[in-house]
């Protein structure tokens, strides 16, 4: 009866620990768009309501004008699948990437280092109390000291593995697409991508003269300086040609 009934106890165990496996889960999503605002904005729409959070967000524009958005999102566990598929959808998908770790092992080994070193310590805080010198007391502080960074340290390493397991982790790059690129021909009409083309082409030319206006209002001091040395020069060279 007595093998029969630690069969049992392991095999509760096991299932126990199978219950509490530790997956960290992460996906990666790198898509195209010509809805930038509208897709970053479905995102964030999509993030608040599957319970997540922004852990990192970067826009960067490139030399032709256009947004591309790096963002790093942390999502409950249960709920990236669902939400991965709502990102899948948006603009044009160029690639998707999904890996998982199994890091059970180690959570469990660091789980039963860290109950070792807590006993050391519930048996090193009763020595304290027995000491019967200056010197045993001196080593047995050192001792605490010692277990109580390690105690620390697991119980951090444990914490790092929970929250990791709890909230997967997803990463998108959403870049905005010319109205002159073709990847989503397909799903636009030809007249749709002319009116996206010179809605874009507009915006750039905007661009360019805001940039050209600034560029001559800040060269203008200099100009000033430029055209008065000129005619003081002229000036000079006309009173030396009457002196002649």
């Amino acid at each position: 009866a007595m093998p029969m009934a630690r069969g049992m106890v392991a095999d509760a165990e096991e299932s126990a620990q199978t219950a509490q496996q530790k997956i960290i889960r992460t996906i990666r999503i790198s898509s195209a768009t010509r809805n930038f605002d509208e897709d970053y904005q479905t995102i964030k729409d999509a993030l608040n309501l599957a319970g997540g959070r922004v852990e990192s967000a970067d826009v960067r524009t490139g030399t032709d004008s256009l947004r591309t958005l790096y963002l790093t999102l942390r999502v409950p566990a249960e709920r990236l699948d669902t939400f991965a598929g709502q990102l899948k959808g948006l603009g044009h998908l160029q690639s998707f990437n999904e890996s998982s770790e199994d890091v059970s092992e180690q959570y469990f080994d660091t789980q039963s280092r860290l109950k070792t070193q807590q006993a050391k310590m519930e048996r090193l805080t009763a020595l304290m109390e027995k000491a019967l010198n200056v010197e045993d007391l001196v080593a047995i502080e050192s001792a605490i000291a010692d277990t109580q960074y390690l105690i620390d340290s697991y119980t951090g390493q444990l914490k790092g593995i929970d929250s990791r397991a709890s909230e997967a982790t997803l990463t998108m790059t959403l870049s905005e697409m010319s109205p002159l690129d073709t990847a989503e021909a397909k799903e636009e009409t030809i007249w749709k991508r002319i009116a996206s083309g010179i809605v874009h082409m507009w915006g750039l030319l905007r661009g360019w003269a805001a940039d050209a206006a600034v560029f001559l209002v800040a060269a203008l001091p200099v100009i000033a300086l430029i055209a008065l040395a000129g005619l003081v020069i002229k000036m000079i060279i006309k009173r030396r040609n009457k002196k002649q």
